[in-house]
């Protein structure tokens, strides 16, 4: 097994009612998320509380990847946990808002569970991570 830790943090020009918002609104990921968002469809409990399991559908290289995932723990707006699962491959995220001056200050702590060392680069990690964090806030940003 190999595991992975790191944090990153985003400055949103957008109030955190309204980023926290959209960023818990699925219809939203196709207009922002890499690779492209297809669907998602509750598997249990009830979206956006704690416990409920979510499977997301993404689109890549002309096939489908199915993602779950599970809220386990939701103190919105200002923290909510989610556990990602892609196969063996568990990816839990610490996302944390706070507003200042208007803006929204995001902070995620980023866990990674890998079953087998295959050389996985954390740089290369961090920096997707970062990507997608900074898609979001530009779509957030543009609304």
């Amino acid at each position: 097994m190999k595991t992975m830790e790191y944090q990153i943090t985003i400055v949103i020009k957008k109030n955190r009612k309204f980023v926290v918002e959209t960023y818990m609104d699925y219809e939203q990921f196709k207009y922002y998320q890499q690779p492209a968002f297809d669907s998602y469809r509750l598997l249990e409990g009830q979206l956006y509380e704690v416990g409920s399991v979510v499977e997301l559908v993404y689109k890549y290289k002309g096939q489908l990847f199915f993602m779950h995932e599970k809220i386990t723990a939701c103190n919105l707006p200002e923290s909510i946990t989610q556990v990602y699962v892609l196969g063996e491959t568990k990816n839990r995220c610490i996302s944390s808002f706070r507003e200042a001056n208007g803006n929204t200050i995001w902070h995620m702590d980023v866990h990674f569970q890998f079953e087998a060392d295959e050389g996985q680069d954390k740089k290369v990690f961090m920096k997707k991570t970062e990507e997608d964090m900074m898609a979001f806030k530009t779509y957030v940003e543009g609304l």
